[in-house]
């Protein structure tokens, strides 16, 4: 049994095993949902300079932001701690007091990650039907990239 052994080199057991340690934390960081291609994308497509489209850029881009503070605040003892409730969410300004007593509402019924993502879904929709989106394809390169 130990001469079997001594056929398979070690520096390439090794070698495949840090190999797969990488592969995982590079999938890891390469599934994180950063937001700037989202800004950007959403910038781009949703035309107007009107205060009202302006707050409607804003507000999808808020509800990214607070999807990912839901999500990491399940996942990271840091965020946990900035983020202990949906109190401290609410007075960081990434929820307004009627999304939060709509998201308690929601609670039982959906996951609360989803309803953000839901939110800024419906004010794409509205931007696309106001035409302050040109055309379907933009909406959906939105949501390609945002969602």
């Amino acid at each position: 049994m130990e001469k079997k052994i001594d056929y398979i080199p070690i520096v390439l057991l090794l070698g495949f095993f840090v190999m797969k340690v990488l592969q995982r934390w590079q999938g890891i960081f390469e599934n994180i949902g950063f937001i700037d291609g989202a800004a950007l994308t959403t910038c781009v497509y949703i035309r107007g300079s009107d205060k009202e489209t302006e707050a409607v850029r804003r507000n999808i881009l808020r509800y990214l932001c607070l999807t990912q503070v839901l999500v990491l605040r399940d996942i990271s003892i840091p965020v946990r701690k900035r983020f202990p409730s949906i109190e401290s969410i609410v007075s960081m300004g990434y929820l307004l007091p009627h999304e939060r007593n709509m998201m308690i509402a929601q609670m039982p019924h959906a996951e609360q990650y989803w309803l953000p993502i839901g939110w800024a879904i419906s004010l794409v929709g509205q931007q696309l039907e106001m035409g302050h989106i040109e055309e379907d394809t933009y909406a959906n390169a939105i949501l390609y990239v945002n969602f």
